[in-house]
């Protein structure tokens, strides 16, 4: 019965054993009160699961912004154990900018990093991130891979294998090299599918998509997982990116900033009448007007109430020549066309337009996070954001849905779970729709504004690194579930509280 979107737990939260010391009734456990069903509400008190990471942090954005992070931000895992799977003599180490240096980040990691397969800490769950192990000659000259693979076969711990490449590498990896006659002996083949302690998951479930810069026509592909890499503990799990918390970090930052300045230019009857809106849901009205009646900084409105709106649209793409960016291109191009447009319903005002990146590119923007990126989400009333011409799904989705900003999206069949066209956000089917969109949600501000608010909730209420290592592990999200309000308003107003 698992399936894409279907509950497939690898471990039962109702099987981990019950402590009188944890309670799952703390700040960070908080599900929503309708969400009557939650397997938490059948688990109250819990003990965390003992997990080790193997990884190889930095080079993958993805292993430190959702593996990492998403286990040791969640209440219902603990990381007791990480192996730096970059050696010092791998290239990664040396810092681009500084040759004779190696890369400080590396340098830290590996101190903490211990590779040395025991029992001492009782590690219950290995997550492996496999785009380290691209041949079997790196996985045959790599000792902690083997152990942790053959003693994962003998079933001392489960081994969860997680890929966020833009291939299908962990088909490869599983089928190909852990399974290869040079690797594991076919009687042992033979036996692992009948262990339910191995599972993979992956982000690229999409094949057959491709851009027809010509036709200026988008071919979607097909939805695809690799089947070669079930395993009897369920088949391949869907793991599309998530809101990177670095990034939450900065939207607050430069929230706070904002909302600071909002507050000296506006008087304290205002700023009070701010605060007496006791649901956002009934005074929506009120919280439009963020920008001339901020909060106090102890309670931070959320950022879909706009503070600042200097931009209308935004597609961060700069054109440049790249083989996979064509489409991009293109609709960088659209948008660029429609900056200093008079509005079709108000003719008067122009339509502001920004196509350049703020902040780092590159490998540096998967990284890292930037307050002048954050800023300019935060400033911009709709975010455009294009996939590659062969793949779905990328950091620009969630960053700008937990911005506060209305996403317009080309088509994805991997569409994160929650996620609706045309409720929390919205396909554009080509360029010429993309255009026909903008005009239209620019002189439709209550729609647009109400696909921005469901887009936030949906993205901090089930997208955040923690929720997503607890679907895979757990089947579901345990962690602050349904309840983004209480990111921005720890204190408890009930103003930004879900009842």
């Amino acid at each position: 019965e698992c399936g894409i979107h279907k509950s497939c737990p690898f471990f039962n939260i109702t099987d981990l054993e019950y402590s009188d010391a944890a309670s799952s009734g703390g700040a960070r456990n908080m599900i929503a009160q309708h969400d009557v069903e939650h397997p938490l509400r059948k688990a109250p008190r819990h003990r965390p699961l003992r997990v080790g990471l193997g990884t190889a942090l930095p080079m993958q954005g993805e292993s430190i912004h959702i593996m990492y992070d998403g286990i040791a931000s969640s209440n219902f895992m603990e990381l007791v154990q990480f192996c730096n799977l970059v050696s010092k003599n791998d290239p990664e180490f040396i810092d681009k900018k500084k040759p004779e240096q190696v890369n400080p980040i590396q340098e830290y990691l590996h101190h903490r990093s211990n590779c040395t397969v025991h029992n001492e800490t009782h590690v219950e769950l290995w997550v492996l991130d496999v785009i380290r192990a691209r041949s079997q000659k790196e996985f045959r000259k790599n000792s902690f891979l083997q152990q942790l693979w053959f003693d994962g076969i003998n079933a001392k711990w489960k081994l969860l294998l997680v890929e966020y490449s833009d291939r299908f590498f962990v088909n490869v990896f599983y089928n190909k090299i852990l399974l290869h006659d040079n690797i594991t002996d076919k009687s042992v083949q033979q036996n692992i599918q009948d262990k339910p302690h191995i599972r993979t998951a992956t982000r690229m479930i999409i094949k057959g998509r491709q851009y027809n810069s010509t036709s200026k026509k988008l071919e979607i592909g097909r939805l695809e997982m690799p089947e070669q890499a079930n395993t009897a503990g369920g088949p391949t799990k869907h793991a599309p990116y998530t809101v990177r918390t670095d990034h939450v970090n900065s939207l607050k930052r430069v929230l706070s900033d904002m909302l600071s300045d909002a507050k000296k230019k506006a008087g304290t009857a205002l700023h009070d009448a701010f605060r007496g809106a006791d649901d956002p849901a009934k005074h929506w009205d009120a919280m439009r007007y963020a920008r001339d009646r901020p909060l106090d900084e102890s309670c931070l409105p959320p950022p879909y109430s706009r503070v600042r709106e200097e931009f209308d649209v935004a597609h961060f793409w700069p054109i440049i020549n790249s083989g996979y960016g064509s489409y991009r291109n293109d609709v960088t191009r659209t948008v660029m066309k429609l900056h200093g447009q008079p509005r079709r319903d108000a003719p008067h005002i122009t339509i502001r337009a920004k196509t350049s990146t703020s902040g780092p590119t590159g490998r540096t923007g998967r990284t890292t996070a930037s307050l002048d990126y954050a800023r300019a989400c935060l400033s911009t009333k709709i975010i455009v954001t294009t996939g590659r011409d062969a793949w779905e799904d990328h950091y620009r989705l969630m960053e700008g849905l937990a911005a506060g900003a209305m996403v317009l999206s080309d088509v994805m069949l991997s569409l994160p779970k929650g996620l609706e066209n045309g409720t929390s956000v919205v396909f554009f089917e080509d360029v010429q729709d993309l255009h026909q969109k903008i005009e239209y949600y620019l002189e439709h501000d209550e729609e647009r504004q109400a696909i921005a608010k469901r887009g936030w909730e949906v993205s901090m209420g089930y997208h955040r690194s923690y929720h997503r290592m607890e679907e895979l592990v757990f089947g579901c999200p345990l962690t602050l579930v349904n309840v983004p309000y209480e990111e921005m308003c720890p204190s408890g107003n009930s103003a930004y509280t879900i009842n």
